[in-house]
């Protein structure tokens, strides 16, 4: 069963309000925003020409839930998951797929959460999270990880930032195809019990993120103690002079950074990030 709220309608507008997003409907709760990364390591050999225009279009998933994507050529054996940030699939969230699939070999899905819209101002991002089903959103990832195994990936995880952190610590919890979750950001408590994880999980939280319950310093603390007692594998890292959306390097995410009044995007925290997440994937994916 998935449960589809975070722990309070007052949370939840707290959390619209800083992320600059206004008021949500309850459809929208915890649909917060994902950022991407770019700054990478030594590509794998079969991947060195891979470019967003690599990607192809597919439509997975069974007859009754059908889901439109974009993958990367198939890796030697290992799947990951990237999940869109609240704008849609943009060149962004492309370039994300394709820059993981060299760092680390793997193949890479994007399930299209928002079924091609995209948004390219806050208001109608807002518009387009108020009509996202968390449960449904589940069932994409889900979908995504089947499609992966079908094509000989022995392993699939599932990345995901902010909404798609919360919803990578979900699917991570939840889904049986799903063999490890990196997180960036967010916890959406309301989701599942994080105090029953059982596969590996690599979390990354700015101890200036100013997001009460959902990503600020108290809410990664508490995440950071549950996920220990549950005895999973369990790498857990926080920064000490970063705020929400950290991992965001592009011109046009470090301006939106300013302009939600966030502390600096720095370019060797991104390097540092990415470096521990390409390590992660390719000991519990790939090896």
């Amino acid at each position: 069963r998935f449960f589809l709220s975070l722990q309070s309608s007052r949370m939840a507008a707290t959390v619209m309000s800083r992320l600059g997003m206004g008021s949500l409907s309850r459809a929208g709760i915890g649909r917060l925003s994902l950022f991407a990364h770019q700054q990478l390591r030594t590509p794998a050999p079969h991947s060195r020409l891979l470019s967003s225009s690599s990607l192809s279009y597919k439509m997975i998933g069974d007859p009754l839930h059908r889901v439109p994507a974009l993958a990367t050529p198939p890796g030697p054996k290992g799947g990951l998951v990237v999940l869109q940030e609240w704008w849609g699939i943009n060149d962004q969230v492309k370039k994300t797929a394709t820059d993981m699939a060299v760092a680390t070999g793997c193949r890479v899905i994007v399930p299209d959460l928002f079924r091609s819209k995209q948004a390219y101002e806050a208001a109608e991002a807002q518009h387009l999270l108020e009509g996202l089903d968390w449960e449904g959103a589940l069932h994409d990832v889900n979908a995504s990880a089947l499609h992966l195994r079908s094509e000989g990936c022995d392993k699939v995880a599932v990345m995901g930032f902010c909404m798609g952190g919360a919803l990578a610590l979900g699917a991570a919890n939840l889904l049986p195809d799903v063999d490890a979750a990196v997180c960036f950001y967010g916890w959406n408590k309301g989701l599942s019990d994080v105090s029953r994880m059982s596969v590996p999980v690599q979390c990354h939280f700015g101890n200036k993120d100013d997001i009460p319950g959902f990503s600020d310093k108290a809410a990664a603390d508490e995440l950071k103690g549950l996920l220990e007692g549950s005895g999973c594998m369990l790498e857990f890292y926080q920064y000490l002079e970063l705020g929400h959306g950290f991992m965001n390097g592009t011109e046009w995410g470090k301006e939106m950074n300013a302009k939600l009044g966030r502390p600096p995007i720095r370019d060797d925290c991104i390097a540092d990030a990415t470096s521990r997440s390409v390590d992660f994937l390719r000991k519990h994916i790939l090896s």
